[in-house]
């Protein structure tokens, strides 16, 4: 009888030792999971601030290339010689 008394106590004991074990684990868990969401959050952040800065260098991009085709343009006309109006109306006939 003394047997069982003693094992049922280290049942409980062990049943008890388990179940402080899950909680310290559980609230590990919810640690973690609350550290992941305040990750997440920060990547969004980042990956928004990464797409309009992106973006804003596509617009920039562009605005160097027009302003390039636009001085590469102003330096043909300055090089080419003048032409009389004369000149132009027969060369735009």
């Amino acid at each position: 009888m003394i047997w069982i008394v003693v094992t049922l106590v280290l049942v409980l004991i062990a049943k008890y030792y388990t179940a402080i074990s899950v909680k310290k684990l559980e609230a590990r868990l919810n640690e973690a999971k609350s550290g992941i969401e305040e990750a997440r959050a920060r990547l969004r952040v980042a990956k928004d601030r990464q797409d309009a800065a992106k973006e804003q260098e596509k617009n920039l991009r562009f605005r160097v290339e027009r302003l390039q085709a636009l001085i590469q343009d102003m330096e043909t006309d300055i090089r080419m010689p003048r032409r009389s109006e004369e000149e132009y109306e027969e060369v735009t006939r």
